[in-house]
Parts: C-alpha cells; structure tokens; sequence
C-alpha cells in the first residue's frame, strides 16, 4: 500500500508512523506475551501490526491492514 490513506470524507492521512502522524500500533497479544522479545520480533510487531488513528478531519477511526491490503473505517453513529 501507499504511505498515505484516503479517509472516508476525503483527508489524505499520511501513514508514516515515525513523524509524528499520530498512529497507534495494534499489536496482537502473542506478539508479545514471550519471556523476552527482542529487537527482530519488535521489528516483525511493526510491520506486521495493524495501525489506527482517528481522522483529524471526521473524528473517523481508520484501521489499516497493510499486510491484507485493507482499510476499515469506523464512524460514530448518533442516534
């Protein structure tokens, strides 16, 4: 996938997690739940997680899948 996602009202989110974009890494609990990790599985955790941010546009929350090529968006419904 690109470094950039296009969220559902149209913002372009820069998906670079190492310049202050506000992503947050989804890491499965076996990824970590080890004696020790070291520094490959921290490596093998980044690449391999999912990661979400809410749009600063929309409040919507994205979820990025790069290993699936999917995008999820959640949006609040107010009833």
């Amino acid at each position: 996938m690109s470094s950039w996602v296009l969220c559902v009202c149209g913002q372009k989110l820069n998906k670079n997690l190492f310049a202050g974009n506000q992503w947050k890494i989804l890491v499965p609990e076996e990824s970590i739940d080890k004696d020790t990790v070291t520094d490959s599985d921290l490596n093998c955790i980044i690449v391999k997680s999912k990661i979400s941010k809410n749009c600063p546009e929309c409040g919507c929350l994205v979820v990025v899948d790069d290993q699936n090529n999917k995008v999820k968006y959640y949006k609040e419904l107010v009833v």
